[in-house]
């Protein structure tokens, strides 16, 4: 695989490798370590998501005789949901790279576990499409955190995790990369998203990190 080709006017090489006398197919697509990775996607992509959102879904349905009884008390149905599914749509978010309406995607389909789980959590007001329930009521009866919330902790904890490691650990390297993508629109990287969840400059996250006991 050709990782974020540059060229978009030349078609993509069905093979980049030779052993012996067998040409290796170069595929657009693979699964490595549960991810979904394209070639033309230079950040976490929507093929990515979609596998999150599908890996979820299919999980809940498999656990819905537990997690759909409402003589169980929400408490624990919503322990398991995060522990079983949320943990499937979050998986890897500490090192996404995604956009706002990708993480909004995200936050529905979690949202709508909850709103499944929740007695009355699909009923509408009179002469409205609005729910009873607002997503804060959902959060606040479920006593659990917002999907977006839970990300941003990840991913603080991650970028603390590499900031403290050694200066030639590649992980560190690669975050503090300065190479731009030649691909149009607005860039944005892990470290860029932290900062801005954060509202501060590197110099000032950094300087909170280390004064974080390890």
């Amino acid at each position: 695989m050709i990782f974020n080709q540059q060229y978009e006017d030349r078609e993509y090489p069905t093979s980049i490798a030779v052993l012996g006398d067998r040409r290796i197919e170069n595929v657009k697509m693979y699964r490595y370590l549960g991810s979904e990775i394209r070639f033309d996607e230079h950040t976490t992509g929507e093929t990515e998501m979609n596998l999150r959102s599908d890996a979820a879904e299919c999980k809940f349905y498999s656990l819905a005789k537990n997690l759909l009884n409402m003589k169980i008390n929400v408490k624990i149905r919503v322990n398991m949901l995060n522990s079983l599914i949320r943990s499937r749509i979050t998986y890897g978010c500490q090192t996404w790279s995604i956009t706002k309406t990708q993480l909004d995607h995200m936050t529905s389909v979690y949202m709508s576990f909850l709103r499944k789980m929740t007695r009355g959590g699909y009923k509408r007001k009179e002469d409205s499409w609005s729910y009873v329930l607002t997503n804060n009521d959902l959060l606040r009866i479920s006593k659990t955190i917002d999907l977006v919330t839970y990300v941003k902790e990840q991913q603080l904890n991650y970028v603390c995790k590499v900031v403290r490691k050694d200066n030639k650990s590649i992980t560190k390297q690669l975050m503090f990369n300065s190479d731009r993508s030649r691909k149009t629109g607005p860039w944005t990287t892990l470290l860029s998203s932290v900062l801005k969840n954060e509202n501060c400059k590197p110099d000032d996250l950094f300087r909170r990190i280390m004064e974080l006991p390890k």
